[in-house]
């Protein structure tokens, strides 16, 4: 029993140290980082779509499906964003939003045609499903691309494609 007084009393410290009233913990308060995961419900009415895409999937790789719109949001930044409805299956890591001029194999566009496809624009988490916002880099004109491709490079496969349509 006289071990177990000290464990507790310094667990008990220690879980009291590291969390705030808000329920943050000592990692990440005050330091200004973005929150490990971002709510983007809000997100969607504010952005004022231009173009969406229904992302389908590829025959022969785990799937990606879902809406995708690209818009501006209110802070007139050009946004892409997938909507509620995204979901992917578990593949052999992590995924990445692209745009592309045709809905082929990403690297088999790149080694054709660097300009062909956009840099990653967002990272999506293996198995990762729901609302994702990724901001446009100024330096990306969307209206070079013609199709969405959820892509994972680890298996250098396109989980789902869609193309693009203005609204």
């Amino acid at each position: 029993m006289r071990k177990l007084i000290p464990f507790i009393l310094c667990v008990s410290v220690g879980a009291a140290a590291c969390g705030d009233d808000d329920g943050s913990t000592s990692s990440d308060a005050g330091t200004g980082s973005a929150p490990s995961t971002t709510d983007t419900s809000d997100a969607s009415s504010a952005l004022s779509p231009t173009a969406e895409a229904q992302l389908m999937d590829v025959e022969g790789t785990p799937s990606a499906t879902g809406l995708v719109q690209i818009g501006t949001n209110a802070a007139g930044e050009t946004v892409v964003e997938l909507g509620s409805d995204f979901m992917q299956a578990t593949g052999p890591g992590d995924t990445e939003l692209r745009l592309a001029q045709t809905d082929e194999n990403v690297q088999e566009q790149l080694d054709a045609d660097p300009m062909s496809v956009s840099p990653a624009l967002g990272i999506i988490p293996n198995g990762g499903s729901g609302s994702f916002s990724f901001t446009v880099p100024s330096s990306i004109d969307v209206n070079d691309f013609d199709n969405v491709i959820i892509w994972c490079p680890t298996a250098g496969v396109n989980f789902g494609v869609g193309t693009l349509a203005d609204l």
